[in-house]
């Protein structure tokens, strides 16, 4: 019976190290109105062993809730736009969590930070920090269309490089025989040399 009794008192330190994260879409230039992201957008706090998945709310941002002490990475899915990966780290910091969010790039080593996001305190209890598009995504990438006429002056000025060339190598080879069939002049110089 006393053992119930200790139960709650052992899961009191677990709850106290999770904590609500928020991450708000700010305007930039790629996204000046960050409500028109697809509502399919969503972004997930992922750790080895468990993530952590939030869909976008209708004030453009992601709540993460119960989200345990550890080292996460954020990223943010979206079909219309880019968002740069965060490192977010959870802890309890002096008896009170602690939320911190720096700039992070693929295939970097983890303990590689980069800049600091500042968090703020959230309204309903927890920390909320900002994150803003780098970019549109585009799919369909125009090409330029098939100019023949490209490809025929192309074709024209290969086959006359090729005609100059035959050409001059054709003039070499008569030049060398006008010497009277002695082989080459340099040949003939280097025996004269010799020869004194």
């Amino acid at each position: 019976m006393q053992l119930l009794h200790l139960l709650p008192a052992a899961l009191l330190p677990a709850l106290a190290l999770c904590a609500r994260v928020r991450v708000s879409i700010i305007h930039s230039p790629s996204l000046p109105n960050p409500a028109t992201l697809s509502p399919s957008t969503s972004a997930s706090l992922t750790a080895l062993g468990h993530s952590y998945v939030a869909p976008l709310s209708i004030d453009s941002s992601f709540d993460f809730r119960n989200v345990s002490a550890g080292s996460y990475l954020l990223d943010v899915v979206s079909s219309t736009h880019v968002f740069a990966p965060l490192r977010v780290d959870v802890g309890d910091a002096a008896g009170a969590e602690s939320v911190e969010a720096w700039g992070t790039w693929r295939g970097n080593e983890w303990d590689n930070k980069g800049e600091l996001i500042e968090a703020q305190e959230w309204t309903s209890g927890g920390k909320s920090f900002g994150l803003r598009a780098l970019g549109t995504k585009e799919y369909l990438v125009e090409r330029a269309g098939c100019e023949y006429l490209a490809i025929i002056h192309r074709s024209i000025f290969r086959t006359v490089l090729i005609v100059v060339q035959s050409l001059s190598a054709v003039d070499s080879e008569e030049s060398d025989d006008s010497h009277g069939g002695c082989g080459d002049v340099d040949d003939v110089w280097d025996a004269e040399v010799d020869g004194e």
